[in-house]
């Protein structure tokens, strides 16, 4: 938000993406090797929600928010997801 030099960064760019993309196959690994069906366990369908929602909140902060207010909410938005999937039960 303060248009800072390390975002022109490569491997700032390239590190986010990463890591959700790794997340969300890992969580498709554990459906699938565990034979878990996430509507069934609650815990499961919960954190690939919040992940799925945090990267949508994210994306729409980054590319798609036209002015500083929707930014702040979008932001506040991607970190409340953030701390669902990090303390959910």
């Amino acid at each position: 938000m303060v248009n800072s030099e390390q975002l022109n960064r490569k491997w700032l760019k390239i590190a986010p993406h990463s890591i959700d993309t790794l997340l969300l196959v890992i969580g498709a690994i554990v459906v699938v090797q565990l034979v878990i069906n996430p509507f069934e366990q609650v815990w499961l369908a919960e954190k690939l929600l919040a992940l799925t929602a945090y990267i949508f909140t994210g994306v729409y902060t980054l590319k798609f928010a036209k002015n500083r207010t929707m930014q702040i909410f979008g932001y506040l938005g991607a970190m409340g997801w953030v701390i669902l999937f990090s303390v959910s039960l």
